[in-house]
């Protein structure tokens, strides 16, 4: 499939929040990351931790975050890379 997403982890996002409540208050944000990501790619990761896991592909509209204040300065730089978020959240919903 070519279908494209935008994903930011949601740590950065609360960071981010922060970061723009602190810096412009006043101000409307919005936080993400701005790169399109093929959502056969996170089936593929998910699919590492989850062998088992079958993969289905079905056509959606594309949905990006505008690239407009983008988590950039004054924001901040997004720390937790597409792996390691969907990792964590497999190994969080294993307890």
């Amino acid at each position: 499939s070519n279908q494209y997403r935008d994903f930011i982890n949601a740590k950065d996002v609360a960071r981010g929040m922060i970061k723009a409540m602190e810096e412009m208050p006043d101000k409307p944000v919005n936080l993400c990351s701005g790169k399109g990501v093929k959502i056969k790619e996170i089936a593929e990761i998910i699919q590492l931790y989850l062998p088992q896991t079958a993969i289905e592909y079905k056509d959606l509209d594309i949905v990006l975050g505008p690239d407009k204040k983008v988590m950039s300065n004054p924001y901040i730089e997004p720390e937790i890379d597409l792996n390691t978020g969907i990792g964590e959240t497999i190994e969080w919903n294993k307890k």
